[in-house]
């Protein structure tokens, strides 16, 4: 199998479809299967660009219902599955930390809109089918992207999501869950009824995720190495070039000493800022009280860490510069926020 990168995806395998599930459901179980490919330390998710076919001359609002035989039997061939595919993805890590917990990932359904865009393949139009309900931030690529049918697992909830929901319609995207929530209307004996409908669903989509992964012989401890490699390559590469920019730049290391003698010369301490100006005035303006507190929880975070590593000094200056975040939050300060335009 071809290495993976954010760049480019593992190959992208055959997946034999139902003929007595949807389309939806079919597209969907395939990105759930291909799930198994992401790296995350954090969860795994599957994301499958698929175009249109050539007949519907608009989306159609079919949302999880079979196909007639004959056209299933047309459609579901695998050539005929593989040529609607523009891309595949999942959520990769990206940012690099030396914890790979920390490590930031970008979402499988960003990732398969940015590698569309980076081989030239249209996205209007098309259907994207995700493992879990897309995040704000992915949705505004989605939209932006000119996807019309948005399809995941589970579904989105109201009103928590009812920013997603009225801005797909907006824009007429189409949002079709594998469940629904109880509304008025639904008694709650069909409520359960969905519900039980929704987790045989997701019983039979599991069942073809293993017979897949069975058909291809990939073991969990195939799984297992080829998840430990990436991580492997990923940690040894970043930490090169954290090592390269360090010595362009200089370490924290050699930053902390200049630190240190502030802090014995008495210029640097707990009401004083870098410039040696005494802090414990009253605060002439927003952005000074902010400043202000900035300035003695990190004076105060320098001084409590100095004889231990770059990682422990950095985290205690990021927790100060939280506190400072989270006072003015909490309206012990005032916000220094830019105002929202109008």
């Amino acid at each position: 199998m071809a290495p993976m990168s954010v760049i480019e995806p593992w190959d992208l395998p055959d997946f034999p479809f139902d003929k007595e599930l949807s389309e939806d459901e079919n597209f969907l179980a395939w990105a759930q299967a291909l799930a198994r490919f992401s790296v995350s330390r954090k969860g795994h998710m599957g994301a499958i660009l698929v175009r249109p076919h050539q007949q519907d001359d608009e989306v159609p609002s079919n949302c999880m219902r079979p196909l007639p035989p004959a056209d299933a039997g047309k459609r579901f061939t695998p050539g005929a599955i593989r040529e609607r595919v523009v891309v595949y993805a999942n959520n990769t890590p990206l940012l690099f930390n030396s914890s790979p917990k920390q490590v930031q990932e970008i979402h499988a359904e960003a990732l398969c809109i940015s590698r569309a865009a980076r081989l030239g393949r249209c996205t209007a139009g098309c259907t994207i089918y995700i493992t879990f309900p897309p995040c704000n931030e992915c949705f505004k690529s989605i939209v932006a992207a000119g996807i019309k049918r948005c399809v995941y697992r589970k579904n989105i909830r109201y009103p928590s999501g009812e920013a997603v929901l009225a801005t797909a319609a907006v824009h007429g995207i189409e949002m079709c869950g594998t469940s629904e929530q109880q509304r008025p209307g639904v008694s709650d004996e069909q409520y359960l009824v969905s519900l039980s409908q929704e987790k045989a669903a997701d019983g039979k989509r599991d069942e073809q995720t293993k017979e897949f992964w069975d058909s291809i012989g990939e073991t969990t401890v195939v799984t297992r190495n080829r998840v430990n490699g990436w991580w492997t390559n990923f940690m040894t590469s970043n930490k090169a070039a954290v090592r390269n920019l360090q010595a362009h730049f200089g370490t924290s290391a050699a930053r902390r000493p200049q630190k240190k003698s502030l802090l014995a010369t008495g210029t640097l301490g707990p009401n004083r800022n870098s410039t040696g100006k005494d802090d414990r005035h009253e605060p002439s303006n927003q952005a000074d009280a902010q400043i202000s507190l900035n300035t003695k929880e990190q004076d105060t975070a320098g001084a409590a860490c100095e004889d231990d590593d770059d990682d422990a000094y950095m985290n205690a200056v990021g927790e100060a510069q939280g506190k400072g975040k989270r006072a003015s939050e909490e309206g012990l300060l005032p916000s220094t926020k830019r105002p929202k335009e109008t």
